[in-house]
């Protein structure tokens, strides 16, 4: 039996939605999903679905940006192994993915690791601390989790790893560095 309720959100503008449904095509869950995000436009809609780069805002408007950047920069002159280690769900997950298949392309070795809930519990995994040091990783990259794992990560930097954790927020990525504090 499942403990959570799930609830239906009421304001939504039903004629707003129903708009949505008449010009895109789309179904009715999607435009309410539209509308209930502020996006009752159908030009805006078919932008939120088929986005660009021009539509993309400047990553380095992101706290300590440059220093993350500086980081993988040094590790890829360094020709250092990487790990990317996401969290389970779905944001640490898809994150650490695209991170992967992008640094692959740019690193010899990238190697990953996402925790199992059960075994690992949230956030940095301890595994995953004593894996990198075996393998020698020079970078550790925690991404959606790590902020709260600030002992755990000073292990890694006391064996001469360095740290950045990447996180998202409202979809967008964020980075903090150093040790992820």
């Amino acid at each position: 039996m499942n403990k959570y309720r799930w609830l239906r959100n009421d304001t939504i503008d039903e004629a707003a939605a129903g708009a949505l449904v008449a010009e895109l095509a789309i179904p009715a869950a999607a435009a309410r999903f539209l509308v209930g995000r502020s996006i009752d436009d159908p030009a805006a809609a078919r932008e939120y679905f088929q986005p660009t780069l021009a539509h993309t805002h400047d990553p380095f408007l992101f706290e300590r940006m440059r220093e993350a950047v500086a980081l993988v920069r040094a590790a890829e002159q360094e020709a250092q192994v990487v790990l990317v280690h996401g969290d389970y769900d779905v944001d640490g997950i898809s994150g650490a993915a695209l991170l992967f298949h992008y640094l692959s392309g740019a690193f010899a070795t990238v190697l990953r690791f996402v925790p199992d809930r059960r075994r690992d519990g949230y956030g940095v995994a301890e595994r995953a601390i004593e894996w990198a040091i075996e393998q020698k990783v020079g970078l550790f990259i925690a991404v959606d989790c790590g902020t709260s794992d600030a002992p755990r990560l000073r292990r890694l930097e006391a064996a001469g790893i360095r740290v950045s954790c990447a996180t998202i927020i409202s979809s967008r990525w964020t980075a903090t560095w150093p040790a992820c504090s």
